[in-house]
């Protein structure tokens, strides 16, 4: 048996460590540990309640909205807060341009440099030793839309500028509303740039997704997992507030090829194997080796993210993929069919913009309240908790997307998502695991989000 380290591991937000036990050219045991501490959720505590919309987007620089999204419901849950339709509309706006954009720095500037050789600059290099497979003229042409990916960054950037305010940590959500009002211009000035990047998403994209999966059929051969998904559901169709929401992608689970409802009730974080006990840090702690905690489900773990969402929504070309889109793969085009799914959502939703309506109702704290906030964040399923205490928050807790994929084993010793996906993935090379590296990269992780 061959022992592997994998620390740093490039191209992941945040501080991961890798340790594989290899047998017969394959992984047969993982250990993923988030070896930073951030501490995020204590430093809430005292604050007013208003201040976790601001606070929170600061978890991450690359999914600000959904955390702002995710605070703000639940101070309206725990205040009693129904936010109007322009808001509602808004929100699902610049969640969605949030998605677009990360979706498209994922792909070119996270995942693509495992699979391509490129110009001499980064994030090619330095990176891993590459088996041609691709044709030279492919080749250069993902290249190329790397650098085209960097343009399409910038535009979707102006569209969440547009109804945001600014980029990173739009200012303009904030509990019982928006802030930004709705006008033709700014109308305009957000479809304009959709156009562009709906364009790129469909003719670019998509179409390069498919080009080096073609070229790379090994990769849906390896990083499948247990194949159980979780999406809390994003995008709301109506205010949930007045009864049970209703998504545009929906809630839902898939455990072992069985459709399933989600109660976010049911989702507790283990920690036997992370360096926690009850709130307080234990960097000691024997037999822990990660500062992620362990969501679950019933007990059981879940992935996240787009592959969950696209399989849950059941959506034809995802579905057509078959057990292949359990796969390093698989996640790819997932992620690419919910951007071309998402930027026609994106075009139809500017039409229900009301110019001149309300788009944020007066927030009436309380001394003592608690809610909850859920939403899908690019990377996957968010969850934040909030109690409040003598008119200051007592508790806070986010259940992050990273939190699920990147999870330690649990209290009974079940590993997490990433962790059963390495098992079985081929290391030919023990000095250039690039298969390993592919897995990882196909889950578009965010430690910082994982260990705040």
């Amino acid at each position: 048996m061959t022992k592997l380290v994998l620390a740093p591991i490039s191209r992941v937000p945040g501080q991961v460590q890798i340790e594989l036990e290899i047998e017969g050219g394959k992984v047969v045991r993982s250990k993923v540990a988030g070896t930073m501490a951030r501490g995020l959720e204590a430093t809430l505590k005292g604050h007013d309640p208003r201040d976790a919309q601001l606070l929170t987007q600061r978890i991450c620089g690359i999914c600000p909205v959904a955390h702002g999204i995710a605070a703000a419901q639940a101070l309206e849950k725990a205040f009693g807060a129904a936010i109007p339709e322009n808001a509602r509309v808004m929100r699902n706006l610049l969640l969605g341009a949030n998605f677009l954009l990360t979706n498209i720095y994922h792909f070119y500037q996270i995942a693509l440099p495992d699979y391509v050789h490129s110009l001499p600059l980064a994030p090619f290099t330095p990176g891993p030793a590459i088996t041609p497979t691709l044709p030279v003229q492919a080749n250069a042409a993902l290249v190329q839309h790397f650098l085209l990916s960097l343009e399409m960054s910038r535009t979707v950037q102006e569209m969440l500028a547009v109804f945001g305010g600014k980029m990173p940590h739009p200012s303009a959500v904030v509990p019982g509303g928006v802030t930004e009002n709705a006008d033709a211009q700014k109308v305009t000035a957000f479809r304009s740039r959709l156009r562009e990047v709906a364009d790129f998403i469909k003719n670019v994209y998509l179409p390069d997704v498919h080009t080096l999966a073609w070229y790379n059929p090994q990769a849906f051969a390896y990083g499948a997992g247990a194949g159980n998904l979780l999406s809390l559901g994003a995008y709301p169709l109506k205010d949930g507030l007045r009864g049970q929401p209703e998504f545009y992608f929906k809630s839902g689970r898939y455990t072992n090829g069985q459709p399933g409802e989600v109660d976010p009730d049911k989702i507790k974080e283990e920690f036997r194997y992370a360096w926690y006990e009850g709130d307080s840090f234990q960097s000691e702690k024997p037999g822990a080796y990660s500062w992620v905690k362990a969501p679950r489900y019933e007990g059981t773990a879940y992935e996240v993210g787009a592959l969950a969402r696209m399989v849950i929504h059941g959506h034809s070309g995802v579905k057509a993929l078959g057990d292949k889109a359990f796969s390093a793969m698989g996640r790819h085009i997932a992620r690419a069919e919910e951007s071309l799914l998402l930027a026609g959502a994106l075009d139809e939703w500017l039409n229900q913009l009301e110019p001149g309506k309300p788009v944020a109702v007066n927030l009436n704290p309380t001394p003592l309240a608690q809610g909850t906030g859920i939403t899908e964040a690019p990377q996957g399923a968010l969850l934040h908790r909030l109690e409040v205490k003598n008119a200051v928050i007592h508790n806070y807790q986010v259940i992050a997307p990273a939190t699920w994929n990147a999870s330690p084993r649990d209290d009974s010793g079940k590993p997490g998502p990433l962790e059963q996906a390495l098992v079985g993935t081929p290391v030919p090379d023990t000095t250039n695991p690039l298969e390993v590296y592919r897995v990882i990269r196909s889950f578009d992780l965010c430690l910082a989000c994982a260990a705040h």
